[in-house]
């Protein structure tokens, strides 16, 4: 798997991907570092997710702020034809 930076070099194509993120907690007052998978959306030029209760893509503005990216740090493309 080959990591890549998500500002000098975002996908090239709308898919779904591995992003690491990181995010402030609230409860225990830091910066949090997670991943999780997600959409690009090479048009808008962001990360998008589909809220469950929609047919519509949002970016992360519209979902929790308890959630809510502080930064986007790296992608990767999982290749699941290695995998038995």
């Amino acid at each position: 798997m080959v990591w890549h930076d998500c500002k000098t070099y975002p996908p090239k194509e709308f898919g779904y991907y591995l992003l690491v993120y990181s995010y402030y907690h609230r409860v225990y007052k830091k910066q949090i570092t997670t991943f999780t998978g997600c959409y690009y959306d090479p048009d808008k030029k962001d990360w998008v997710k589909r809220k469950k209760d929609s047919e519509g893509w949002y970016n992360w503005e519209k979902f929790s702020t308890r959630w809510r990216p502080l930064t986007f740090i790296k992608w990767a493309e999982v290749d699941l034809s290695e995998v038995e």
